[in-house]
């Protein structure tokens, strides 16, 4: 995992084995949309491993890590800016499970709508 992070993010910072963080601040000229950004970085893991991961993008490491935990096995969650406190009080009308039809149909399982945004 560890070359698929070097090839993406300018910096990583491990925290265990199979656990990391990124800043990709300076990537969203070249990856504006974090839900594609998600997608690239589950499939690279997939493709360098074939181990299926779980992905959470947000503000900052705390909500990320909030975002992929509740999101496991295998998912995807984006908590867009702004939307950190309702997300964590849970007041949210759609899940922030990402269903995404360019996923492989095992990453689809949870059959929630795509309700991310940027």
């Amino acid at each position: 995992m560890k070359a698929v992070t070097d090839r993406l993010f300018p910096l990583t910072e491990w925290s265990s084995i199979d656990e990391f963080y990124a800043d990709t601040t300076d990537l969203q000229t070249l990856h504006p949309d974090p839900l594609t950004l998600g997608l690239l970085v589950k499939q690279a893991i997939f493709d360098s491993t074939a181990l299926r991961c779980t992905v959470g993008v947000a503000t900052g490491k705390t909500i990320a890590k909030i975002a992929a935990d509740s999101h496991k096995p295998d998912g995807l969650a984006v908590v867009p800016p702004g939307t950190e406190a309702e997300f964590l009080r849970g007041d949210r009308s759609e899940p922030y499970q990402v269903s995404d039809p360019r996923l492989p149909r095992a990453w689809n399982r949870s059959g929630s709508k795509q309700s991310v945004s940027y």
